[in-house]
């Protein structure tokens, strides 16, 4: 919403509500016999109402105009999975399950920004996670949605070649935590939920499900 937009929804809705309340008030005061003269009553009050509202609005207003600026100046993340690599590592004896994922950012530059992994699951002693030969540190990750090329890091999710791999990453309930700050050094957290996808009854693929972003 821009800001002329704003301010014609402000004063819509300080008249529209004056008017509602003149009239409910004139009501009032003509059930009341001890007033003589109610319409004069009804239009000071409203005179008043009116005046405390539209104080309100505007400060309503000038409120909304700076968190919406705010919010201009905070990165924006788009994560897109990639790739999918799944394969039996000898050396570990391990199913593994690798995932690329591009991440951009359409917004604002994100400083002293890092992600990290953290399991809110159910999660056996034979798995294990972690970012697989990607940087995933940045001192400044700038908006880099020009050049239509995005930073790109993989995921590998290790399990036992015993258990079902769709449900053991579905039970690991794995979350992407990206922190950062933005151009006014407030200090955010996004997070992404990782789950599996079934397609045709085979599990080939993940989703990034944005579930909270907070500012500290």
């Amino acid at each position: 919403m821009d800001f002329k937009k704003l301010i014609s929804s402000v004063i819509g809705a300080t008249l529209t509500l004056t008017v509602i309340f003149f009239f409910i008030v004139f009501f009032l005061l003509n059930t009341d016999n001890s007033i003589t003269s109610p319409l004069k009553e009804a239009l000071t009050l409203t005179i008043y109402f009116f005046s405390g509202i539209s104080t309100l609005g505007s400060v309503l207003a000038v409120i909304y105009t700076l968190y919406i600026q705010a919010l201009r100046n905070r990165p924006n993340f788009l994560l897109t999975p990639t790739k999918l690599e799944i394969s039996y590592d000898k050396f570990v004896r391990k199913n593994s399950s690798l995932y690329g994922i591009e991440i951009m950012n359409i917004g604002e530059p994100a400083y002293v920004m890092k992600m990290k992994l953290e399991h809110r699951g159910m999660r056996k002693k034979e798995t294990t996670f972690g970012f697989s030969n990607s940087q995933h540190r940045f001192d400044i990750f700038k908006n880099i949605s020009e050049a239509g090329k995005g930073h790109y890091f993989n995921i590998n999710i290790y399990t036992s070649p015993a258990d079902e791999r769709f449900n053991e990453i579905k039970n690991l309930k794995l979350h992407l935590i990206i922190e950062y700050r933005d151009k006014n050094q407030d200090a955010i957290k996004d997070t992404y939920l990782i789950e599996p996808v079934v397609k045709h009854n085979t599990f080939d693929f993940i989703k990034l499900v944005k579930i909270n972003s907070s500012v500290e």
